[in-house]
């Protein structure tokens, strides 16, 4: 049987940097002396949008045929671990959210997300910026989007107070996009198929994290990234039973 939850020595990495607790772990995240693939995916470096335009705009339209698949007109949306802010550019300027809300563990990340929104012209009552800890619930969001993050999660106790805070938070829908328990362990280097993967997490996992959620639908893990879409919604009665999900993203 497949494992429902891998962490590997990316969470050892994490711990060994990060003596100060969350202080300690968002150091090590922007200490830019790394040059994980994550500074120069994210535009911390010398990389600027306009270095990548081409890439950044064929990321803006798949995000917003998402955002629009989703229905997220008029909504206010979370954006967990916000890299440059690619998505909430997708979600502000094509899909017309009313509220994209970016909360990230590095201010440098959250810098460079304000600053790709304020260049495309998006009004500054349109987004808000929140570093963690914070309650999710407290956004009061309609959707909450985490792409790519969890794998960098440094162990259990960081998994489990991620999904707790957002079993709690009483969104109505979730989008996780995870590594899946059969990515193999490659420690983070400056290719982004085999950037660091401390946590990898099957869909089962993700269920039993979410109690008051049911997955919707999901997609098989990608043979290259493995990447896996994890979709949820929560639950109209306390002790409704989960239609099993269709996989049925491609």
């Amino acid at each position: 049987a497949r494992p429902l939850l891998r962490t590997s020595n990316g969470g050892a990495k994490y711990n060994q940097r990060s003596h100060g607790g969350l202080d300690g772990l968002r150091a090590w995240w922007e200490d830019p002396s790394m040059d994980r693939f994550a500074h120069r995916a994210n535009f911390f470096n010398a990389s600027s949008l306009e270095d990548n335009a081409e890439k950044v705009r064929k990321t803006v339209r798949k995000l917003a045929e998402i955002g629009n698949q989703l229905d997220l007109a008029g909504k206010t949306v979370i954006d967990y671990g916000v890299g440059s802010g690619t998505l909430g550019l997708a979600l502000t300027r094509s899909v017309g959210i009313r509220l994209y809300v970016a909360i990230d563990i590095s201010q440098a990340s959250l810098n460079a997300t304000r600053a790709t929104l304020v260049k495309a012209g998006i009004a500054r009552n349109r987004f808000k910026m929140h570093l963690i800890p914070m309650e999710f619930a407290d956004v009061h969001a309609d959707c909450f989007f985490s792409l790519a993050v969890i794998q960098h999660f440094p162990d259990h106790e960081f998994v489990s107070a991620f999904f707790g805070n957002l079993d709690r938070s009483a969104i109505p829908l979730i989008y996780l996009q995870t590594r899946a328990t059969n990515a193999p362990e490659i420690p983070e280097t400056h290719d982004p198929v085999n950037a660091g993967m401390a946590t990898r997490l099957s869909v089962e996992r993700v269920q039993q994290y979410l109690p008051h959620y049911c997955v919707v639908e999901y997609s098989s893990p990608d043979k290259v990234t493995y990447y896996q879409v994890i979709i949820l919604r929560r639950r109209v009665l306390k002790n409704s039973v989960c239609v099993t999900a269709s996989q049925t993203i491609s």
